[in-house]
């Protein structure tokens, strides 16, 4: 995700620790479920502190928070882990972006990210310190 560097590494981490705890220990009968829910909106973005174009920052992740269709509720995530880890599956993803990223991420790396950086030159806002030039312009 652009403008999320250490959110994107960290999710990135973690999902290659879940793999590996699946891996390790399904033959001591532990099952790991890896939950992948995309954007979630818990209300939590209400307290957010955003850097960097603030207010601009502010506006893009609330919308996107708030949007049902693109976030998914706490409550929906929550029925689909239940259901995920009570059927013994090995990963889900929740939100349909986070279900086709996914998918696509794999096969068109080179796409999947030429196309976020494009979004994060042109559609997301630039700090104040940054004048937005790079490659693209």
């Amino acid at each position: 995700m652009p403008h999320m560097l250490p959110y994107s590494t960290s999710k990135f981490a973690l999902v290659g620790f879940s793999k590996e705890l699946y891996v390790e220990l399904r033959h001591k009968g532990i099952h790991v479920t890896t939950v992948c829910p995309g954007l979630m909106r818990p209300g939590g973005e209400d307290h957010a502190e955003f850097v960097g174009n603030a207010e601009a920052e502010r506006a893009w992740f609330n919308l996107a928070a708030k949007t049902p269709g693109i976030a998914t509720t706490a409550e929906h995530s929550a029925n689909c882990i239940y259901s995920a880890v009570a059927a013994g599956r090995a990963k889900i993803t929740i939100t349909p972006q986070a279900w086709l990223n996914a998918r696509t991420a794999g096969l068109l790396l080179g796409s999947t990210q030429f196309a976020a950086s494009l979004g994060n030159h042109f559609i997301l806002p630039a700090s104040p310190d940054n004048s937005k030039s790079n490659e693209f312009d």
